[in-house]
């Protein structure tokens, strides 16, 4: 049996197999359909609870489950403080990853490998000696939503760009973005035609979720009425000085990509890279849109590791995109088709800045991450879906965006093919988890406070955003919403809904204002459990919850340790959101909680389906397997020999 030489794992987030399937019978995908045709393709590809993206990658890059490597949820719950749902933050740091991953078993036998935008793989790097890691402390390049990592980093917050947040300047009112009103131009010099009654918007630039210290630079937008039509020319410049201009364009223009100096108070310099875009602009200058993308230091330097690493990705044309656009769509900032533009961006500068590091570097294992089709799912997946969707416009509209994203993604991994697929490199596409509409809503709480195990706070007023939304509720459902956001009184309390999936016992031995004696935690898991299975659903008189399970009994599923709730719960798919508290072996209607498995490449059979069942953890000692790498020393998946071509192969020739 011929074995591979290198491996490329192609992870992409949240993508549900049938969905692709479809878009490769429209031949809309021949990439994928290259893959899935002439490989091994996993009919029931697994993965551990909850449905969620950190735990999941991590489950990928150590082979190991969550109960060993601890990364459990999408956030933590914070070490020593009471486990009452405010006390958690998001989970991306490589540092809480307690099991060896397969990149530092590859580095022992003196192999190399490249990690790309892989959750939880920033800080990894303090474990490496040769291999390659950009990003990872969030769902892009440069993006930093850990909280400990930005903390350590000198960053006030999480949830921003390592440089520069996206950028919006605006006549109307954008969370996070710069309001303001157009006035005259003044000062500015070398400018060939200023037509009539030129206008200008100086802002300054925010740099507040850095962990670099940067001057503020105040910058400058010109607009101009060249035509006929009112205002319709538009220029950024860091001075009012024509020669020094990043760009000129006219309404729905992206411009080139920018380079420019940012001065720290230090009084050094970083070169960053961006571009820019007029979104809108009304013919009397009154209403505007403004954008500029995201910032990121083209020198590498905390985001790319070794930072030198990052030379060849200037030359891209193309910037990361901030979590490809999604937050900044929700936001209202733009149309689904900047949107889909952003995503665009995202695959190409993703898929680009991998095959430069793959042309530029040795290396053994190649580990990608893209997050678009998960991002999608979260905003379109309801509407996709026939027994979900508002209207027949709204399904249409959602089907031609998905097509879009797959045509991106596909473009992408033909990238990836072209530079990889030599005969001699197994490639695998994966996913952590699949994706659904959205159900009825499930909030834990009400069981638990109906139960008399969770006290809450009555005398406090909710807060605004749940004051407008039940204003348009029924009483019942007004009433399940205020429990639902209500305080909890902590030392009143016996039990807390955490995360994802979780429900804490607040032992008074172990937390802040506990109240649970260590005699009693047997019996209120039990209280829990029960509070938990009875209760039903005022709106459609069914069970919502599906499983409930004792931490202990949680090691079933690969699931317990210190980051684990004490119960352990999953709904059934006809509730909650796209993917979190299911069993991956879920489906509803168009959506499919199964994870994406496809094996192509040398030693794996061709055309075949894989009837096993395949967990995420059987991945890394597959791949150790065929390319004779020691295995990870916390791996606990298994080998799929039933789609090799020689399934009783058990030498490594080399």
């Amino acid at each position: 049996m011929k074995r591979a030489k290198r491996v490329l794992v192609v992870g992409i987030d949240g993508c549900v197999r049938k969905l692709v399937e479809q878009h490769i019978a429209e031949g809309i995908c021949p990439n994928f359909k290259k893959v899935f045709e002439n490989g091994t393709k996993s009919l029931n590809s697994l993965c551990p609870m909850p449905t969620i993206t950190p735990p999941n990658w991590a489950t990928i890059a150590t082979g190991a489950w969550p109960i060993t490597h601890q990364i459990t949820d999408y956030w933590r719950h914070i070490p020593g403080t009471s486990p009452n749902a405010s006390n958690t933050e998001m989970n991306f740091s490589g540092e809480r990853i307690k099991a060896e991953t397969i990149w530092e078993a590859a580095e022992r036998a003196g192999k190399t490998s490249i990690v790309v935008n892989w959750p939880t793989s920033y800080g990894l790097n303090k474990r490496f000696k040769n291999s390659i890691i950009l990003g990872g402390a969030g769902l892009s390049c440069g993006t930093i939503q850990d909280n400990e990592t930005a903390a350590k980093l000198g960053s006030p917050y999480s949830g921003g760009q390592l440089f520069c947040d996206d950028l919006i300047c605006s006549s109307r009112f954008h969370p996070g973005g710069i309001q303001g009103e157009l006035q005259p131009a003044r000062g500015w010099q070398n400018v060939d035609e200023m037509g009539d009654d030129p206008l200008e918007f100086p802002f300054e630039l925010t740099f507040e979720k850095s962990p670099f210290r940067i001057k503020r630079p105040t910058w400058y937008w010109l607009v101009r009425e060249l035509g006929d039509d009112g205002y319709d020319t538009v220029t950024l410049s860091p001075t009012r000085d024509m020669n020094d201009a990043f760009f000129t364009l006219k309404l729905g223009e992206w411009s080139g990509r920018v380079f420019t100096n940012i001065e720290l108070e230090n009084g050094s310099k970083k070169e960053v890279a961006f571009l820019g875009r007029i979104l809108n602009l009304s013919d009397d200058g009154s209403d505007f849109d403004f954008y500029i993308t995201q910032m990121l230091n083209t020198d590498g330097d905390l985001w790319c590791f070794p930072p030198e690493a990052a030379k060849p990705l200037r030359d891209i044309e193309a910037v990361p995109t901030t979590k490809a656009g999604f937050l900044l769509r929700m936001m209202g900032w733009y149309d689904d088709e900047m949107f889909s533009q952003l995503i665009e961006m995202h695959n190409k500068w993703l898929g680009e800045a991998l095959v430069k590091l793959m042309e530029n570097n040795d290396w053994s294992l190649c580990f990608f991450h893209t997050h678009p089709t998960d991002s999608v799912y979260h905003y379109l997946m309801t509407e996709l879906d026939p027994a979900t969707c508002s209207s027949k416009e709204a399904h249409d509209h959602a089907w031609e965006f998905h097509r879009r994203l797959y045509r991106s993604t596909d473009a992408m991994l033909g990238k990836l093919l072209e530079c990889a697929d030599d005969g001699e490199t197994l490639i695998i596409l994966v996913s952590d988890h699949g994706s659904k509409a959205d159900g009825a809503p499930f909030a834990p709480t009400i069981p638990l406070i109906d139960a008399g195990l969770l006290a809450i706070d009555e005398t406090k007023e909710p807060n605004e955003a749940v004051k407008l939304t039940i204003k348009n509720l029924g009483k019942a459902q007004a009433e399940a919403m205020l429990k639902a956001n209500a305080e909890p009184i902590i030392e009143q309390s016996k039990a807390f809904p955490q995360r994802t999936c979780y429900v804490y016992v607040n032992l008074k031995s172990k937390y802040p204002g506990g109240i649970v004696e260590d005699e009693d935690y047997y019996k209120v898991q039990r209280e829990i459990i029960d509070a938990l299975y009875a209760y039903v659903d005022p709106n459609t008189g069914k069970h919502p919850v599906a499983c409930c399970m004792t931490k202990e009994t949680a090691r079933l599923i690969g699931m317990g340790g210190d980051q684990c709730g004490d119960v352990i719960y999953t709904l059934w798919p006809e509730y909650g959101s796209q993917h979190g508290p299911f069993f991956a072996t879920e489906n509803w209607g168009l959506g499919d909680l199964h994870t994406l498995s496809v094996f192509y490449g040398p030693g794996f059979k061709k055309g075949y389906e894989m009837e096993r069942s395949v967990q995420l953890v059987d991945i890394v000692p597959t791949i150790c397997y065929m390319l004779g790498l020691p295995y990870p020393k916390d791996c606990e998946g298994s080998v799929l020999y039933q789609a090799l071509e020689d399934p009783d192969a058990c030498t490594v020739k080399n």
